[in-house]
């Protein structure tokens, strides 16, 4: 099979975990940089054709207005399982950018219920991404 034809479906996504904290030392007038970290991982279940999903972000600075981690978690069911050497690209090229928007919103809605400015993510590009991670991986081998 290839990449193109690749078919499945994005049939669900929930937000599996939330920890968030505002730091009350921080004022509305100090500056401070967003750098999150991602956290990313997946399982798939190849009878029933399902890739399961997990990308969070990750942001803890003692300069900063609060410390989170939110991960969410996206189900897709493919017409046809890729191969098992596949899944990682997939999920990672593929998948994360359908569940990146839920994970944008839920982070800057937070930020703003707890009263302090939306930490307003950029758009990510999920192939590089994928190169750094695969980079990362390689590193720690």
């Amino acid at each position: 099979m290839k990449k193109t034809d690749i078919q499945f479906k994005f049939q669900n996504q929930r937000m599996k975990s939330i920890n968030f904290k505002v730091n009350e030392k921080f004022t509305l007038k100090q500056e401070y940089e967003a750098v999150p970290s991602f956290l990313f991982s997946y399982s798939s279940n190849r009878k029933k054709k399902i890739l399961v999903v997990e990308l969070g972000i990750r942001f803890s600075s003692t300069k900063a207005p609060c410390s989170l981690e939110v991960i969410s978690e996206g189900v897709f069911i493919f017409k046809e399982m890729p191969k098992v050497s596949a899944l990682e690209e997939i999920s990672c090229t593929k998948c994360n950018p359908m569940i990146f928007p839920f994970l944008r919103e839920t982070i800057a809605d937070l930020t703003r219920r707890a009263g302090i400015p939306p930490l307003l993510l950029p758009p990510v590009n999920f192939v590089d991404f994928y190169k750094s991670f695969k980079k990362e991986q390689s590193k720690a081998t």
